[in-house]
This record gives C-alpha cells, sequence and structure tokens, in this order.
C-alpha cells in the first residue's frame, strides 16, 4: 500500500513538474500593437499673425528591446500654414499597426516633433507616447 501510494506520488510530481515545464519553455508569439495618431488645430488661427506661420510634424515609431532600438515607422507631414490644419472635428486620423512584437521585453515608443516657424524663428515641440508591455492600443494627439 506504500508503495503504492509512493508511486503515486511520484506520478503527480512527474506529471505536474512536465506541464509547468511546457509552460515555462512555450516560445513566446508577437503580437500587434496600434497606434492611433489624431492631427488638430487647436485653435482657429484666422488672425493676421499667423498668416507666416507654419508648421511641420515628424512622427517616429521605435521598437526598444533592452539596449536595442529599430524605427518601425516614420512619417513627415509637410509643412501647412497652421490655419490649413483640420479643427478637432475633422481632426486628421491614422491607425498604424506595428505587427511582430514581443510584449514581454519589447515596447514601442511614439515621438512626435512639430515644427513651428514664423519668418525665418523656428520652435520646435517634443511630445510622445509609450505603449508598453500589457497594453495593445496607444494614441497620441497631436494639437497644433
Amino acid at each position: 500500500m506504500k508503495r503504492a501510494i509512493t508511486l503515486i506520488a511520484i506520478a503527480v510530481s512527474v506529471s505536474a513538474f512536465c506541464i509547468q515545464e511546457k509552460t515555462l519553455f512555450e516560445p513566446e508569439r508577437p503580437i500587434i500593437k496600434n497606434v492611433n495618431l489624431e492631427v488638430y488645430k487647436s485653435n482657429d488661427y484666422l488672425s493676421a499673425i499667423y498668416n507666416d506661420a507654419t508648421a511641420k510634424i515628424s512622427i517616429t515609431i521605435t521598437k526598444v528591446c533592452r539596449n536595442s532600438r529599430m524605427i518601425v515607422w516614420n512619417k513627415t507631414f509637410n509643412a501647412l500654414q497652421l490655419k490649413q490644419y483640420p479643427s478637432l472635428e475633422d481632426a486628421l486620423l491614422q491607425k498604424v499597426a506595428i505587427d511582430n512584437v514581443f510584449d514581454n521585453k519589447e515596447h514601442l515608443e511614439v515621438r512626435c516633433t512639430i515644427s513651428y516657424n514664423s519668418k525665418g524663428g523656428l520652435l520646435e515641440i517634443h511630445n510622445g507616447v509609450l505603449v508598453s508591455k500589457g497594453v495593445t492600443d496607444g494614441t497620441l494627439i497631436i494639437q497644433i
């Protein structure tokens, strides 16, 4: 009887170890992370003072894994007069899907630079968002 109980205990321990080992060594599957971009003006810019003012937008999405950084998406919107950008109601929307992301060891950094130019004067504003572990969707709102 003791021998049967011992054999059962050993069998249960071995099967539990095998199940746990399978879970521990199962490779992580890559996922898709989505980045939503919204661009709109926060003012009507109808005053004559803004007639010569323009803004150029540069957006970069970088996949980061420990000390490694790889740009996976990049876009630059040509310079437009401030009043030419859409209002909030007509915002420019773009959804960017980044595939092959290993969520346990990689994250996405979304960076935006808005370059304002007015009569030769230049001002750059930086903004960004992090799409980290456990998060599949991120939104970057770009207000001009």
